[in-house]
């Protein structure tokens, strides 16, 4: 898939900014977003679509080679266990080999009894 370059023009980036600052004070947005999410490369391709589902992600993540703000991004997604799409330029199972390991839990109160094969 040919992906167009991304376009380095401040003045859409400074309207794009303006117009989700708007849509925030209009009541249009129901989070406001981090001010990086303004400047991501996925803003300039809105025909891509960056969920695993649609079966697009190198499409996606050739778009996320191209971004200022990967590292945000992931982090982004990492901190919020975001569990569908391509973020910071990485799938969902990408993503979970960054997360750390949960260790195996509380000890138990009584020892599992084995049973031996003497026992059977």
């Amino acid at each position: 898939m040919a992906v167009a370059p991304l376009r380095d023009d401040d003045q859409e980036r400074e309207y794009l900014a303006a117009l989700m600052a708007a849509d925030e004070l209009a009541g249009l947005a129901l989070v406001p977003r981090p001010r990086w999410m303004s400047m991501g490369a996925c803003r300039w391709h809105p025909d891509v679509d960056f969920f695993a589902s649609s079966g697009n992600e190198e499409g996606a993540k050739t778009i996320c080679g191209t971004c200022p703000v990967t590292d945000e991004c992931l982090a982004y997604a990492l901190e919020r266990y975001e569990a569908e799409g391509v973020w910071g330029g990485k799938t969902p199972s990408e993503r979970r080999e960054l997360l750390p390991r949960r260790g195996p839990g509380r000890p138990r109160k009584q020892p599992l009894h084995v049973v031996t094969s003497s026992e059977s």
